[in-house]
């Protein structure tokens, strides 16, 4: 691990809560405590968790000033739920819905939510439309699984769409929509993406890397509406200025 962990840490925590975050990942223990969340975070020895654990609790990359108080948020691609933990915290009264297709990191996840009422488990992928989906892993990490439409069995899993989220929930409209979704977003942008309209913040990576041009088609979609965008750590940030 990197000095640059513990400094980031040091940072965003302060010395002492700093030091020792640093030192519960360090020592990979299975449970580390953060000021800012009523319980621990629970992590799989020997797993990637800790990778987005610097990410979220170390680098802070969701420490995203909102000039209101999120009510309706969506955790696409919530990997082990550490998104939907930090905002439950930050807004005990929001509705948070994660989406996770892979049954590993499910599992996790709903350990993780299990004190949080207003967190809502799914386990589906998000798309463009009501199919199944397959996880097609290829060595890859836990945080880094990608999803392809497949026929029905039983290793598969239905798709969701953001519209259907919205429907879902009666939601008069989305105060966050959160996506690290493995490439996903090329399905999830090529149509019915109606919802932009309605979303206030959209905080999104993009992964070019992992399926080229995947970007290309987001960038088509997000062009249509009035989005001003910024970036903070790997995640670009677009706030709809219809609602500003």
């Amino acid at each position: 691990m990197s000095s640059s962990t513990l400094m980031d840490g040091i940072k965003r925590l302060g010395l002492f809560e700093g030091v020792k975050a640093y030192q519960g990942i360090k020592q990979k223990k299975t449970a580390i405590r953060f000021p800012e969340l009523s319980h621990p975070v629970n992590l799989r020895p020997g797993s990637s968790d800790y990778k987005v654990l610097k990410q979220v609790f170390m680098r802070g990359e969701y420490d995203i000033d909102f000039p209101f108080s999120p009510q309706y948020i969506i955790d696409g691609g919530a990997n082990i739920g550490l998104f939907a933990i930090l905002f439950a915290n930050r807004v005990k009264d929001a509705s948070i819905v994660s989406i996770e297709p892979e049954s590993g990191n499910f599992r996790q996840l709903q350990m993780n939510i299990r004190p949080y009422a207003n967190v809502i488990p799914v386990q589906a992928g998000l798309w463009n439309k009501q199919c199944h989906l397959e996880v097609v892993k290829d060595g890859l990490e836990a945080w880094g699984f990608m999803v392809k439409e497949t026929t029905a069995s039983e290793d598969t899993f239905p798709a969701i769409s953001i519209n259907d989220i919205q429907k879902n929930y009666n939601w008069p409209h989305i105060d966050i929509v959160k996506l690290d979704v493995e490439g996903a977003e090329e399905k999830i942008f090529e149509s019915n993406y109606e919802w932009l309209a309605k979303t206030k913040v959209l905080i999104i990576e993009l992964h070019d890397e992992l399926l080229p041009g995947s970007s290309k088609t987001f960038r088509k979609a997000i062009s249509e509406y009035d989005f001003t965008e910024t970036q903070l750590g790997e995640n670009l940030i677009f706030r709809n200025n219809r609602f500003n």
